[in-house]
């Protein structure tokens, strides 16, 4: 898979399964970041946000338990 983003390109040929979350993504080892799926988190989890009060989403694995996704910038969101 290829991502195209204001820096240029990136590519993406393995593909692995997560530990903590149950996703297969493709990733690059040579890189410090890698892809989710907003579609995928959301098929298996509640997914909520409230821009008002945090740039920041919520995936909810767990009723008690939320993986924290805060905004970057650039509209890249990280754990």
């Amino acid at each position: 898979m290829r991502v195209y983003t204001n820096g240029g390109h990136k590519d993406y040929n393995q593909i692995v399964t997560l530990n903590l979350l149950p996703f297969t993504v493709y990733v690059n080892r040579d890189s410090t970041a890698n892809n989710l799926s907003l579609k995928d988190m959301a098929e298996k989890f509640k997914v909520t946000m409230d821009s008002s009060s945090e740039k920041a989403t919520l995936v909810h694995v767990l009723e008690e338990k939320a993986f924290h996704f805060k905004e970057c910038g650039d509209g890249l969101y990280i754990t």
